[in-house]
């Protein structure tokens, strides 16, 4: 409906610069479904988006990637995310 918004960090299989992302253990990755090469998330840009968003799509063409992460790592997301926010170091790109 357009109403849902959501703060979008991207995942990558290439490892970022020291600072700039968190690697994602194999053991969370298995449980959202993800691949087994290594990912990390990417803690210093974000995009803004509504949840209706054309551009969330399924990771494949019948799965959804997507799942809640365990607490410890998400802590780690958002304290890297506010670190660098309180920095200016994140850019927040909204999408329409």
């Amino acid at each position: 409906d357009g109403g849902h918004r959501a703060l979008v960090a991207a995942i990558t299989h290439t490892e970022p610069a020291a600072g700039q992302g968190l690697e994602i253990p194999p053991r969370v990755k298995r449980h959202l479904g993800l691949d087994a090469e290594r990912s990390w998330i990417i803690v210093t840009e974000l995009n803004e988006i509504d949840w209706s968003d054309p551009g969330i799509v399924p990771a494949s063409r019948s799965e959804w990637a997507y799942g809640f992460l365990p607490p410890a790592l998400a802590q780690a997301l958002l304290d890297a995310v506010r670190k660098n926010l309180s920095a200016s170091r994140v850019p927040v790109t909204r999408r329409q």
